[in-house]
């Protein structure tokens, strides 16, 4: 499941593979035409709506979340890792999904658990971002035995994880430094999924954004960071109504995916069988 060959900082360098114009060529290039992928998509609104009202979804803001991160927050389970408690923002993600939470799942010890995915989960207000926490899913996690890495499985992708570690400095491309906290995720693809030396097809950044001190929410830096994006004003603005963004260039695609939606979707996890038997590491 884990990865001996992999590069870790500072031999790696954050560069979201997704975030640059030759990701939008050909079939992705035609998609990001229509106003559907982008966290404030207006394209199938009427759709979302009707989705939204059958599915029962709860909605809340971004820029007024405490009550939504409790409820987010409300299951802790006692083998869950101290680092990796709290509510997560997957920053560069281009999928229309926001938040998540890992304390949730069902930790049969420090190193192993099975999330429920889809649940403890935001998506954007838009139709895909509901169709995202519409489903649920088993999501089997593994952290590496040096505590490195963590290892997801999603249907039959799997997926993994560089947890930050204390110290560790990651640069972009041109020598700026990520701002990144120890516990952070640097969730990456390759090519070939368990073969690290192939190249990176997708990269985000899990930023814990909160976390509970107590009865508390306490909101992290990257917290402001995710505001600012919310805050952004859309650029640039979609054509035809809202529906689509007239023939932009691949290297413009991206710049859709940068300011965040407000209003979320969310869809929270029960508490796990686990805990009501004692669990513990």
């Amino acid at each position: 499941a884990f990865l001996p060959r992999a590069k870790v900082p500072p031999e790696f360098v954050y560069d979201p593979p997704q975030l640059q114009g030759e990701y939008w060529s050909g079939l992705n290039w035609c998609l990001a035409q229509v106003n559907v992928l982008a966290p404030r998509a207006s394209c199938l609104s009427t759709c979302m709506h009707v989705r939204a009202a059958c599915c029962c979804k709860e909605t809340f803001l971004l820029s007024d979340p405490d009550e939504t991160f409790k409820k987010l927050m409300a299951i802790e389970h006692p083998n869950c890792p101290d680092n990796l408690k709290g509510v997560y923002w997957m920053h560069d993600n281009i999928a229309a999904e926001t938040l998540v939470t890992f304390q949730d799942a069902d930790w049969s010890s420090s190193t192993k658990g099975q999330k429920i995915g889809g649940r403890n989960w935001t998506g954007d207000f838009t139709y895909l971002g509901i169709g995202l926490i519409s489903n649920q899913f088993s999501m089997p996690m593994e952290i590496s035995p040096d505590g490195k890495w963590m290892a997801l499985k999603t249907g039959i992708y799997l997926l993994h994880a560089y947890i930050v570690q204390p110290g560790d400095v990651i640069k972009r491309p041109n020598g700026q430094v990520l701002p990144t906290a120890p516990g952070d995720l640097i969730r990456q693809s390759f090519e070939t999924a368990d073969d690290p030396t192939t190249r990176d097809t997708f990269q985000y950044h899990g930023r814990r954004v909160a976390y509970m001190d107590g009865d508390k929410v306490v909101k992290t830096a990257a917290y402001d960071d995710l505001m600012k994006l919310v805050r952004m004003e859309t650029e640039p603005k979609p054509c035809c109504c809202g529906a689509c963004f007239c023939c932009l260039s691949p290297s413009a695609i991206p710049s859709i995916f940068t300011p965040m939606s407000d209003k979320q979707f969310v869809a929270y996890a029960p508490a796990p069988k686990s805990m009501d038997r004692g669990a513990t590491a």
